[in-house]
């Protein structure tokens, strides 16, 4: 038994150590689920808590306030003493305490629809850059095997500028080859690097841990109902967010016309006047509309009424103009993609080109272009893919609706 204990102790610190290396595994699917552990997440939240936090505070009631008088006057024949204890209390007329909370709510209202806004803009930009990842790493290997090639012909290259059958010109354009696919290679590990280390940042991943994608990404055709999307603007939480701002607009403008007479006081409290005679005291005071009437607040309120009535119509313009680019971007990239995903996904002209200049079937220079060729026309794959994609997490972000799953 005890050398069980020992081995249980001495295994404990291995389990620890081996727990805290290991990497974390994320599926395409986990993504939102992880918006919780995001710090990135968290610190919207926290903002958007803070902001309806002081909304709701001007919401409260207002303390009471207690005041006591003591006066004492005295003559050559007689003295007076007077003591008072008051306690007041100001209210808001009932007109203008509907129209403040209402305003107050409807600007708490416009706040959570601009948190729903950016938790779903956030969730895209992390669905955008798993992609992002997936296709550079796929690239990434799609260039290597493009390099061990093209150093097999550069060897072959050098036996044959030896043999005297290539000029040096020959020679260099190769290397200069070789060097152009490596530096390639060399800018793309350093943007899946910079991308992958901001992604676990966001992602609540510590810098240590090695990140492992598991969904493997290539293009699927996204079928786009224009017309349903479209309809879909009105649920968009940003256009809410500016729909109930041009409501709490209203509401403020009801609320600085009821306050023509805004608010009233009433007091209470007990009054001694020598030892003869107690009492109550009660008041009521009411502000007097003759010299503010509230006209320049009003006015304001009246120009905030006009401006959000202004921005939510530029708003609503703006997320339609998005929508449609969204789609077109998605429609005429689905054209191209589909024409050609088969054959960037199969493709092995790369070994047919090597193969052939070993043999003696092609020449340098055809060697060269169709090298340069296939090189850039993967990267240009990549990056209509990657944008499509893009395209497609916005409409999602922008009309709450799901349009692809890997």
């Amino acid at each position: 038994m005890r050398y069980v204990q020992l081995f249980l102790f001495a295994l404990v610190p291995l389990l620890i150590r081996a727990s805290q290396n290991s990497p974390v595994t994320v599926q395409f699917h986990d993504l939102e689920s992880r918006l919780s552990q995001s710090p990135v997440r968290v610190l919207l939240n926290e903002r958007a808590k803070s902001d309806i936090a002081r909304k709701r505070a001007a919401l409260q009631w207002r303390n009471p306030e207690l005041e006591a008088e003591h006066e004492a006057l005295s003559s050559s024949y007689e003295k007076e003493q007077e003591n008072m204890i008051i306690g007041s209390k100001s209210f808001s007329t009932p007109w203008v305490r509907t129209a403040h909370k209402k305003f107050r709510s409807f600007q708490v209202a416009a706040a959570e629809s601009q948190l729903v806004h950016d938790e779903r803009m956030l969730l895209a930009e992390w669905k955008t850059t798993y992609v992002k990842l997936q296709l550079l790493n796929k690239l990434q290997q799609r260039l290597r095997t493009f390099s061990q090639g093209i150093q097999k012909a550069s060897d072959a290259a050098g036996d044959r500028y030896k043999q005297g059958t290539i000029s040096g010109l020959e020679n260099k354009l190769i290397q200069t080859t070789v060097f152009h696919v490596k530096g390639s290679l060399l800018h793309l590990s350093k943007e899946y690097r910079e991308l992958e280390s901001k992604f676990k940042t966001e992602l609540g991943v510590a810098s240590d841990k090695s990140l492992v994608l598991k969904t493997p990404i290539d293009f699927v055709a996204v079928d786009i109902d224009s017309q349903y999307l479209m309809s879909q603007i009105s649920y968009s939480p940003l256009l809410q967010k500016y729909a109930k701002s041009k409501k709490a607009a209203a509401s403020h403008a009801t609320m600085e016309k009821g306050k023509v007479v805004g608010e009233f006081k009433i007091k209470a409290g007990y009054k001694q006047v020598n030892d003869d005679f107690r009492g109550s005291v009660i008041g009521l005071s009411l502000p007097l509309p003759v010299l503010n009437q509230n006209q320049r607040s009003i006015e304001a309120a009246r120009s905030d009424v006009r401006t959000a009535s202004i921005e939510y119509d530029l708003a609503r313009q703006d997320i339609e103009n998005r929508i449609r680019e969204h789609i077109i971007t998605v429609r005429r990239a689905k054209k191209l993609l589909s024409e050609y995903a088969e054959f960037f996904r199969s493709a092995n002209q790369i070994g047919d080109l090597f193969y052939s200049f070993e043999n003696g079937w092609l020449s340098l220079g055809d060697l060269l272009s169709g090298i340069r060729v296939s090189a850039d026309g993967l990267q240009k794959y990549t990056t209509h893919l990657s944008h499509y994609y893009r395209a497609v997490f916005q409409l999602e972000a922008l009309t709450g609706h799901s349009l692809i799953e890997f």
